[in-house]
């Protein structure tokens, strides 16, 4: 093959279904959508045929006719060869290939849905109903329209002077104490997480403030969508936001999150800072023109109409 002219800006795995579901239940397939480049660089349009398939697994599909549009494209994979075979905690890649060009991308997230057979089947247990899913809102401790608060509270992560801890935010739920702690013999410690000065905040987010968060259950699929508050056609947005994560040369590490800025609480002020998150800049496009610099990234939680 010759050299791949692919430059995947940006992959979506559009769940169609949560997990932990019994294995009559598990569909073996999953929406993806991908950008396509020629040779010059600039985005594929037109028809072509895609060949799909996933390293050292016998899974493999051609999709003929598949429609690139300023170098956009979506499939349902799956819809020729069943993907209910394949072990994704194994195999996390997928191959494709169009016009005698090949590469080998990564998938964004693990899909989860089409192992999920295998989660049941160990007496796995928990996560979500047959056709619902549990995420988090971030910067509100209430529950979006259509759908139900588990519990609330406020965010917490490691000291943003500490570089040892845990890069995963966690909401925590207060009122129920647990066994006391170990005093100065330190382990993993716990600080409130909240926002920064006012000149890294993105718009509708106050500047320090405690960030208050909400676990909440949709009654249908959900995923996070980056770079953009408007969801895909079918879905629709639980919440609406922008990225927030670590100041990029601090001690500390966090992942990022999409943090409702329409609807953001700003009600408890952070003087004292423990954990504290900036806004997410999509700073630099080398090699991917097609982005603008120096912008705030958008986010949402999108639910399957």
């Amino acid at each position: 093959m010759k050299k791949s002219v692919f430059k995947h800006a940006l992959i979506v795995l559009l769940l169609g279904i949560s997990p932990l579901l019994s294995y009559a239940d598990v569909p073996g397939t999953m929406n993806y959508q991908g950008y396509l480049f020629d040779n010059a660089g600039k985005p594929v349009d037109g028809t072509i045929n895609i060949t799909f398939s996933i390293p050292n697994t016998a899974w493999t599909e051609v999709h003929s006719g598949v429609l690139v549009s300023k170098g956009v494209f979506g499939v349902q994979l799956g819809s020729k060869t069943s993907l209910t075979g394949v072990d994704f905690s194994q195999h996390r890649s997928l191959r494709i290939e169009y016009n005698g060009n090949s590469q080998t991308v990564p998938f964004a997230v693990v899909p989860y849905a089409l192992y999920a057979q295998n989660v049941v089947q160990s007496g796995s247990s928990g996560g979500s109903g047959s056709n619902g899913s549990v995420f988090t809102r971030w910067g509100n401790g209430t529950a979006p329209n259509g759908t139900t608060l588990l519990y609330s509270g406020f965010a917490f992560n490691e000291h943003y002077t500490q570089g040892g801890g845990s890069a995963e935010a966690t909401c925590v739920k207060a009122g129920d104490v647990g066994a006391p702690g170990p005093g100065s013999n330190y382990g993993d410690l716990l600080y409130p997480l909240g926002t920064g000065n006012a000149t890294r905040m993105p718009p509708g987010i106050s500047p320090k403030t405690e960030i208050k968060c909400a676990v909440v259950y949709a009654e249908s699929p959900t995923f996070e969508m980056w770079g953009s508050q408007s969801c895909p056609t079918g879905w629709n947005a639980a919440y609406t936001g922008y990225a927030m994560g670590a100041y990029y040369s601090g001690h500390g590490n966090s992942n990022r999150k999409c943090v409702d800025n329409s609807e953001y609480d700003y009600s408890v002020a952070n003087p004292n800072w423990g954990d504290i998150w900036y806004g997410t800049v999509l700073y630099s496009n080398q090699d991917v023109g097609i982005y603008e610099t120096n912008r705030y990234l958008k986010c949402a939680v999108c639910a399957k109409d």
